[in-house]
């Protein structure tokens, strides 16, 4: 399977998706299951790693990425720093290399840390500097946190705010309960007010 690298960027040129590969001489190397001979971008110091860019992401001010599946889409979402939306992009999971196309932006402010996770749903966590925590769920077409009279019935599926001021990172894990069982937490560090 190709290993492939999405890289946050904050500032120019945007964030990046990279594919890892394996030098055969100074221009190329050999990517992907079936070794195809391409050039690279970059050669680790060692000179056992190199990269080419295979997508560049229009994202000027983003701190963090992640990397998640929903059934046949892959998605990579991107926390937006400052006072821009944390930005969503999707392509077919059967797509070798992806191919992602950017979908509605997420309404945040100061992000600085997304995480995903699957509790009966899947959700995007992004911690806010500054601001609470959100919960987007996914209802099968966008991630929501929220609703008004103008969403649409398919939309409804919502996540929450969570009253975190200054949340900084943040971390879904299961572990056991009291009793044993599998349950679902939430670890979020924050700065002191």
């Amino acid at each position: 399977e190709a290993e492939f690298l999405a890289v946050a960027v904050f500032g120019t040129p945007g964030s990046l998706l990279v594919q890892m590969g394996i030098p055969v001489d100074a221009h190329s190397s050999r990517f992907g299951p079936e070794g195809e001979v391409a050039p690279h971008a970059v050669v680790s110091a060692q000179g056992g790693l190199s990269a080419r860019v295979l997508q560049t992401f229009d994202t000027l001010s983003v701190s963090d990425v992640a990397h998640f599946t929903i059934g046949a889409r892959r998605f990579l979402a991107f926390a937006g720093a400052a006072s821009s939306p944390s930005i969503l992009y999707a392509s077919d999971a059967a797509l070798a290399p992806p191919v992602f196309e950017r979908m509605p932006d997420l309404a945040t402010s100061s992000a600085s840390s997304v995480r995903f996770f699957s509790a009966g749903a899947p959700y995007l966590l992004i911690a806010q500097q500054g601001g609470d925590a959100l919960m987007f769920r996914w209802n099968g077409s966008a991630f929501s946190h929220h609703f008004s009279e103008y969403t649409l019935p398919k939309d409804v599926a919502r996540g929450q705010v969570i009253a975190v001021p200054q949340a900084q990172a943040i971390a879904p894990f299961t572990a056991p309960d009291r009793h044993g069982a599998p349950a679902e937490f939430l670890l979020v560090g924050a700065f002191p007010n």
